[in-house]
């Protein structure tokens, strides 16, 4: 009778999960320098596992290797994943490509690395051909390596998406764009609203991508944007107006203790992007992120 009567409470009730939410950091550097490593040896005590940009696959189909210091990284006890990024407008060809780049990143030299992420920015209308190659993309990794994805919001409504995060170990859900230069890079309210929806078709554990860069926005004088500069300088846009837009520290503290609170079904924590480096122009200094991250940790409890 007890059991049986624990097993309803169960149900009804149901059981919260009372593991942290834990802060990972993407590395977005192209070139390395003493700067990065710096970076990722200050940050081991309050990030817990680091994305590396390991290869970019450009629309032209040529691939980018930035140059990791993996000597440097086979020392660092954090968990670390290769993220291959698909640039916008790559031709379907550059599939062909990834097992290819997952023989490279099994070389001796490189790190151990627990998995790989696609960060692919894919039409909602071709999901369906995502999943394809991404089980693929499953059938030849290791067997101890994970395979994780990026999603956009865009993707929340299409019937494919619960087929997709299906056909992955784990979704990285990304909740800052430039969609309206006049909200900034990240929405709160909106924010919010994603991760709710996800939460409730996702089939695999997901992380929450937020913002620590800034950018610039060019629009024309109908207020229509026509470009965003975040990494790299645009001088093809010196002729339209020009807005800075930022990620405000305050707002996203607040955003994450609330989301601790509410520990979205699914949700493991929070993934920032871009780990802070002292050369950086846009972005945040690697104590701001620290505590941003400290201050909402010690704010939930």
């Amino acid at each position: 009778m007890k059991a049986a009567l624990f097993l309803l409470l169960f149900t009804l009730v149901g059981c919260r999960d009372n593991s942290p939410m834990t802060h990972r950091a993407f590395i977005w550097n192209r070139v390395w320098s003493d700067q990065v490593c710096e970076s990722i040896q200050k940050s081991s005590t309050f990030i817990s596992s680091y994305r590396i940009l390991a290869f970019q696959i450009d629309p032209a189909g040529t691939v980018i290797v930035p140059n990791l210091d993996c000597q440097f990284l086979a020392k660092i006890n954090s968990p670390q994943i290769a993220v291959i990024r698909i640039s916008d407008g790559t031709s379907d060809e550059a599939w062909k490509l990834i097992p290819g780049l997952i023989s490279h990143l099994r070389a001796p030299h490189y790190p151990k690395w627990k998995g790989i992420e696609i960060d692919f920015d894919c039409p909602t209308s071709k999901l369906k051909n995502y999943r394809t190659e991404l089980n693929k993309i499953s059938r030849i990794l290791p067997e101890s390596w994970s395979l994780t994805i990026t999603a956009l919001p865009s993707w929340i409504g299409s019937k494919e998406l619960p087929r997709l995060t299906a056909a992955v170990d784990s979704v990285t859900l990304q909740v800052h764009s430039v969609d309206d230069p006049a909200k900034g890079l990240f929405d709160p309210v909106q924010a919010n609203r994603w991760v709710e929806q996800f939460s409730r078709i996702t089939k695999s554990p997901f992380t929450i991508a937020l913002p620590t860069y800034g950018s610039v926005v060019y629009s024309d004088n109908q207020n229509v944007v026509v470009g965003v500069e975040s990494e790299s300088h645009r001088s093809d846009l010196w002729q339209y107006n020009r807005t800075v837009i930022g990620s405000n520290p305050e707002v996203l503290t607040t955003f994450v203790r609330e989301q601790q609170v509410k520990r979205p079904r699914r949700c493991t924590g929070f993934i920032w992007f871009r780990l802070p480096v002292k050369a950086d122009r846009r972005n945040w200094s690697l104590e701001t992120l620290k505590q941003v991250i400290t201050q909402s940790d010690r704010n939930s409890k």
